[in-house]
């Protein structure tokens, strides 16, 4: 695969979104923060001195597109990008394509918030895309926000829960990861 410095995608990657953006600003009502990181042990140490827990839900590390998913009784209304964490994007249109993303939660009689990462599998990336893109996280975020084909390649992607936000959510993180499954989201 041979790319032009001239290419789109290096003008897209780490660069901020364009100012004259086709999709509605929201404001997140939470902001979504990054993750810290740890690369010793002796910050593994202070990180839990500092957060004072007795018990850890270790997962992988995803590296997708943080999305936020919002339903009000139990019907999904919105799906909006992360963004620069305070405002994203409203990417419903597209996002309601992706598979796995249920479109009702009836075991919820409340407004909830879902936050994931909207991945690509490896495979896909090698099957579908690789000839023409740099690595599958920027595919997907790339195919998240396309408007040339309304959405059709987020049939390709996949959404991993990680958290609900609401009234009656449990503090414990695998708690949170059950609920998530029975509500039909993958979970990492």
């Amino acid at each position: 695969m041979e790319l032009s410095p001239d290419d789109e995608d290096f003008a897209i990657v780490g660069a901020p979104p364009p100012k004259l953006s086709v999709w509605q600003k929201i404001r997140h009502e939470i902001p979504m923060g990054s993750l810290d990181k740890v690369n010793t042990e002796d910050e593994l140490v202070k990180w839990i001195e500092k957060i004072k827990a007795s018990e850890f839900l270790i997962t992988h590390k995803i590296d997708g597109s943080s999305m936020e998913l919002v339903y009000s009784e139990g019907r999904l209304i919105r799906c909006v990008t992360r963004g620069d964490g305070t405002i994203g994007e409203d990417v419903t249109t597209n996002m309601v394509q992706v598979p796995g993303i249920p479109k009702n939660i009836p075991i919820v009689h409340e407004d909830v918030v879902i936050r994931g990462e909207v991945v690509m599998m490896k495979a896909t990336f090698e099957e579908k895309y690789a000839e023409k893109y740099a690595n599958p996280r920027n595919t997907a975020a790339r195919k998240v926000r396309d408007k040339k084909r309304a959405g059709a390649d987020c049939a390709n992607l996949s959404l991993l829960a990680y958290t609900i936000i609401s009234q009656s959510a449990p503090k414990k993180e695998s708690q949170r990861f059950k609920i998530l499954s029975r509500m039909g989201f993958s979970v990492p």
